[in-house]
């Protein structure tokens, strides 16, 4: 328990004063790790025209692909000139015909990582506020 609370409070601190923090020994296995490169590289290796397929939009909740010039930043003027795929978790159905597994078909890989980082992040999460001073803030709603 001493560890735990001990991990807790470097995460706790990580995340105060520089805002992120990296985990080795996760348990995530590095063959999912590599499967999800794979997965990726193999996505963004299509034409065009296949990759819009999976257009994100606000029906989609932003699930799938943008293309070049697609995304705007709010730190300079312009457009962003990156692809960008998004994959996660939605507030209900979606607007559109179809379901967010449709934008998750690409990333089978990714989609699975995705679960085990958001179970990670819960985990670390909920650790966390136990060595906060703020905690009774932080937690609670007015």
């Amino acid at each position: 328990m001493e560890d735990k609370a001990r991990v807790a409070a470097e995460i706790g601190a990580a995340s105060r004063s520089g805002g992120y923090f990296f985990l080795r020994h996760h348990g995530i296995a590095a063959d999912l790790l590599s499967a999800v490169y794979e997965e990726t590289r193999r996505f963004y290796r299509l034409p065009v025209a296949e990759k819009t397929k999976y257009n994100a939009g606000e029906r989609s909740q932003f699930l799938g692909y943008r293309g070049l010039g697609r995304e705007k930043s709010t730190a300079h003027a312009g457009a962003e000139a990156c692809e960008q795929y998004r994959i996660g978790n939605t507030q209900g159905s979606l607007g559109t015909p179809v379901a967010a597994d449709f934008y998750h078909a690409p990333f089978v890989q990714g989609a699975c990582l995705f679960k085990r980082l958001v179970d990670l992040g819960d985990r670390c999460s909920r650790r966390v506020p136990m060595t906060w001073a703020c905690q009774r803030q932080i937690l609670t709603r007015p």
